[in-house]
């Protein structure tokens, strides 16, 4: 894939099927980060008990993402963002899926400890 702003190439991994893998994933806000946590996760479960993160309704998405830690950047990560570019942090306008997700940049493990707060 190649950033339609900046023309460099994205090496990408993906698009991988959250729905099949049992996870969820948030981008960040600000540059090319996702976070990735399974279904199954305990904190995410202290959160939205047994509920698939496809399944959550908007005040559940905003409480999962009220007890995540921000980005290393310092973004916020939420639902609604779509991947960026690594290198100019635009939009990658060409991937709009809410059931894939890419891995462009860093991965953050969403099924640690250290990925939550107030915990």
């Amino acid at each position: 894939m190649t950033c339609s702003y900046c023309k460099r190439p994205i090496q990408l991994k993906g698009p991988y099927h959250a729905g099949f893998s049992n996870e969820g994933f948030l981008y960040c806000d600000k540059d090319a980060t996702v976070l990735i946590f399974d279904s199954f996760n305990r904190y995410y479960n202290r959160v939205v008990p047994n509920k698939h993160p496809w399944m959550l309704t908007t005040k559940e998405k905003q409480a999962v993402e009220h007890h995540l830690k921000p980005c290393q950047c310092g973004g916020i990560f939420k639902f609604g963002n779509k991947p960026r570019c690594p290198y100019c942090k635009k939009l990658i306008r060409e991937f709009v899926d809410s059931m894939h997700y890419l891995i462009i940049g860093k991965k953050v493990n969403g099924n640690k400890k250290s990925a939550w707060k107030n915990f």
